[in-house]
């Protein structure tokens, strides 16, 4: 029979700790990112208890090599699926212009009318602050990110391989 703490199985081998299963949002690949939640409550009015505001998206955290996890243990926590773009307080990497491939966190988010957005980063390499558009700026791990940082790509969208 089973004892408690040991493993399930015929041969004492199966795993001890009890998991549980993460579904994927509604027709996403394996180790495939859910975008974020854009949709918003539109009805005329809302009941006790309901939000205009549209419901966040929970992930587990990413596995050590940054991939996509769908099994947790029971301890563990789900967390809001980050929003991409520049934000105050966030960590990002520069793409384009003179500061390419360096890293640094956005001070704050300048916003004015007939031009484009601008974030003030200070750099992580030298502390100093810089202007830069957002549109420049990627979130840290993704492809843009990586290809600015000349950080080679493994995904499988990436560079063909070669079979040797």
């Amino acid at each position: 029979g089973w004892e408690e703490g040991k493993p399930v199985g015929r041969n004492n081998n199966g795993m001890v700790a009890a998991v549980e299963f993460v579904p994927r949002s509604g027709r996403l690949g394996l180790g495939a990112d859910p975008a974020p939640n854009k949709k918003e409550n539109n009805k005329k009015y809302i009941k006790p208890g309901e939000s205009r505001e549209a419901p966040a998206t929970m992930v587990l955290a990413k596995g050590p090599e940054g991939q996509s996890r769908n099994v947790k243990t029971l301890d563990e926590k789900l967390l809001k699926l980050e929003e991409p773009g520049a934000r105050e307080g966030k960590r990002m990497c520069v793409v384009e212009g003179r500061h390419r491939g360096l890293t640094g966190r956005v001070l704050k988010v300048v916003k004015q009318e007939g031009r484009s957005d601008r974030a003030q980063l200070e750099l992580d390499s030298s502390g100093e602050t810089v202007t830069i558009r957002t549109s420049e700026l990627a979130d840290l791990g993704t492809r843009d990110a990586d290809k600015a940082m000349g950080k080679k790509d493994d995904r499988e969208g990436g560079k063909k391989r070669e079979r040797g």
